[in-house]
């Protein structure tokens, strides 16, 4: 019989955690058994507190009736509330999502000065920042191995 409703236990909300929330699944589930395992500390203490010293068959019946309850309470609220549906916190925003940049520079090798223009998603304005670009050593690459580098520092 435990074996059976563990195997219900574990493809229900178990999965169900991996389902809403790839990314959290791992602080989700910690968070479930904290109340798992704050009701694993209350339960026995209740059950001693409603035996009170006296364990008759019929005492364990009423305990047998109120786990049951809790247990079919507890399933049909899930079956009712829970969804398989990725939630749309699962996803964090990237910083890269939020706007655009581009860098624009001078293509003159001994110009190195330039902009960073950046633009919101969705947004009509389009703001830019001076920047100055240190020289890199001398290749025939130079203008772009200093966009390359000035943006990498810009964005962190």
């Amino acid at each position: 019989m435990y074996g059976a409703i563990q195997g219900f236990n574990l493809s229900g909300y178990s999965a169900n955690m991996l389902d809403i929330a790839p990314n959290f699944a791992g602080t989700i589930t910690g968070i479930v058994h904290i109340g798992y395992n704050i009701v694993s500390i209350v339960g026995p203490i209740t059950a001693g507190n409603l035996l009170s010293g006296q364990q008759t068959l019929e005492q364990w019946a009423v305990i047998f009736r109120i786990s049951a309850g809790c247990f079919f309470v507890a399933a049909f609220l899930y079956a009712l509330l829970a969804s398989g549906e990725e939630q749309p916190w699962n996803r964090p925003r990237s910083a890269t999502s939020s706007e655009s940049s581009w860098l624009v520079y001078s293509t003159d090798k001994n110009d190195y000065t330039g902009e960073v223009l950046q633009k919101p998603v969705g947004g009509s304005s389009l703001t830019s920042a001076p920047i100055s670009m240190r020289q890199p050593e001398p290749r025939e690459d130079a203008p772009a191995v200093a966009a390359y580098s000035v943006l990498e520092n810009k964005l962190r």
